[in-house]
């Protein structure tokens, strides 16, 4: 069971979001943010991290997507966000290695892939903005 988080949250974050909180919160109050029902049991935490995961990676996909429309070199953004999902996947690797082998290790991933996911969006908004002269 525990490969199979694993490897959900792994895939949720390279695969293609409504934002959970704020971008600076820690993942420790990330997760206080959610629903009770998320709160139940440890597999309801992880079930909800790979959720709210994969709302964050939905809005990157749409932050992308208007990036390219701005007229951002569209090789160099698929580029750079390979590069990201690279740094983000061996930070949260990292960060959650204390925690291997055991059941919190796929929410601990899981929270930090959030965190880094939304502080992409941010990053790519405000690089369409500044072209766009906002």
């Amino acid at each position: 069971m525990f490969k199979f988080f694993q490897w959900c949250a792994g895939l949720l974050l390279v695969a293609s979001t409504l934002a959970v909180g704020n971008p600076e919160a820690s993942a420790t109050s990330l997760s206080q943010q959610w629903p009770a029902s998320c709160q139940a049991t440890q597999t309801s935490l992880n079930l909800c991290a790979a959720k709210y995961l994969a709302q964050e990676n939905a809005l990157i996909q749409q932050a992308l997507v208007a990036e390219k429309m701005a007229h951002f070199n569209a090789r160099a953004v698929a580029s750079v966000q390979r590069n990201w999902q690279i740094y983000a996947t061996s930070e949260c690797t990292v960060v959650a290695s204390p925690f291997k082998g055991g059941s919190i290790y796929p929410l601990e991933y899981g929270l930090c892939a959030i965190k880094l996911a939304q502080q992409r969006v941010v990053q790519i908004r405000t690089d369409v903005a500044s072209l766009r002269g906002h």
